[in-house]
C-alpha cells in the first residue's frame, strides 16, 4: 500500500460512520456531566433560600429571634436586680430571703415600766425608735417594721437584740446597762450570748430583780415573731 493509500485509509477511518456515534456519545456525556454540575451547584446555593421560604422554618426563625430578645431582657432584668440597693424591708440584697423581726412585750410586774422598741440599722445603730409606757400587769408593746434586725430596750437598763440571718434560725442576745455588741444603747455587759431559737423554743434570762422569758412563735405576717414576758425574779 502506498503512502497516499495509508493516509487515505486513516482519513476514511476518522470519518467512518461507525466511530461517529461513539464520539457523539462522549461529547453528550461530557456536556450533560458539566450541565449536571452546574445545575447541582445552583441547586445547592438555592437550598438555604428554599429553607428560609418554608413556612415551618419561618416559624422557627421567629421563635429563635424571640428567644434571643427574651434572653437579653432577662440579663438586663438580672443586672437591675443586682444593683438594687434595697430599702431595709426585705426588698433588696440587704434583705433578700430575710424575713423581718416582730416583737411583743408583756409586762407582768405590779408596776408600770417604760420600753423602747426599734430597728437595728445595718445591725448596728438604733433606728425608727418607738416609746411605750406599759401599765402594771397588763401592759403590752408590739413592734414590727419588716427589718431583719430589731431591738427592745427595757427600763433604760436591759437590751434585747434580735436578728434573722441569711441562713439558719433567728437568734437573740441580751445585755445589762446597754448593748455589749452594737452602738445602740452601747456600753452594756453580756447576759446572754447569741442564742438561736426554733419555733416554739424559749430561753429564760434572770438578772437582778427581773426574770425574762423569751419565746419564738410561728411567723406572723411574714415576720419572725418573738415575745418577752417580764416577771419579778
Amino acid at each position: 500500500m502506498t503512502h497516499d493509500d495509508r493516509c487515505m485509509s486513516e482519513l476514511d477511518s476518522a470519518d467512518s460512520p461507525e466511530l461517529a456515534p461513539e464520539r457523539t456519545r462522549r461529547t453528550l456525556l461530557e456536556a450533560v456531566g458539566g450541565f449536571v454540575l452546574v445545575v447541582s451547584g445552583l441547586f445547592l446555593r438555592a437550598e438555604p433560600e428554599a429553607d428560609a421560604a418554608h413556612p415551618g422554618n419561618r416559624v422557627q426563625h421567629r421563635a429563635g429571634k424571640h428567644r434571643q430578645r427574651h434572653h437579653r431582657h432577662s440579663k438586663q432584668h438580672r443586672r437591675g436586680q443586682r444593683h438594687d440597693p434595697g430599702d431595709g424591708t426585705g426588698n433588696g440584697p440587704s434583705g433578700v430571703f430575710r424575713k423581718g423581726i416582730a416583737m411583743l412585750v408583756h409586762n407582768n410586774l405590779a408596776q408600770e415600766i417604760h420600753a423602747e422598741l426599734g430597728v437595728l440599722k445595718d445591725g448596728f445603730y438604733c433606728s425608727k425608735m418607738v416609746p411605750f409606757d406599759m401599765p402594771a400587769t397588763t401592759g403590752q408593746a408590739f413592734y414590727s417594721d419588716g427589718d431583719p434586725d430589731g431591738y427592745t430596750w427595757l427600763e433604760d437598763h436591759w437590751f434585747f437584740g434580735f436578728s434573722n440571718p441569711f441562713s439558719g434560725p433567728p437568734y437573740v442576745w441580751v445585755g445589762a446597762n446597754g448593748d455589749y455588741r452594737s452602738r445602740c444603747h452601747s456600753g452594756g455587759t453580756r447576759i446572754l450570748l447569741d442564742t438561736a431559737l426554733e419555733t416554739h423554743q424559749q430561753v429564760t434570762v434572770k438578772d437582778a430583780n427581773r426574770k425574762f422569758v423569751i419565746t419564738r412563735h410561728p411567723d406572723r405576717d411574714g415576720n419572725k415573731l418573738f415575745t418577752i414576758e417580764i416577771f419579778p425574779n
